[in-house]
């Protein structure tokens, strides 16, 4: 706690994770499993009542060159569909929104 009060310890995190699985330039690409692993890792610190914002890479241009790259198209409606367990009634009751929210990885 003494680091976070000088401004030498921060609560962000970023993750870089590469296996086999996870690799665009080899046959067995499946954004199933990162998109797995983001919400084992998400549900593990929202029910540790800290806020996570899951990020997907937006639109990479402007006008007629705006586009996402081929590997990660759809993938933010995907992260958004997966069962969550969110609704009224299940596990995370109420999770997404409150605690859990997906946005864009870009400029703003």
């Amino acid at each position: 706690t003494i680091l976070c009060s000088k401004k030498q310890f921060t609560n962000r995190m970023k993750m870089t994770v590469m296996f086999p699985e996870m690799n665009p330039s080899m046959d067995s690409y499946r954004i199933g499993t990162l998109l797995e692993l983001a919400r084992s890792i998400a549900i593990k610190l929202a029910e540790q009542n800290l806020r996570v914002r899951v990020c997907v890479q937006g639109s990479m241009g402007v006008g007629i060159f705006t586009g996402v790259p081929k590997q990660l198209n759809g993938v933010h409606t995907l992260l958004q569909r997966m069962d969550w367990e969110s609704e009224p009634g299940e596990e995370n009751d109420g999770m997404v929104g409150d605690y859990v929210r997906f946005g864009f990885v870009g400029k703003e």
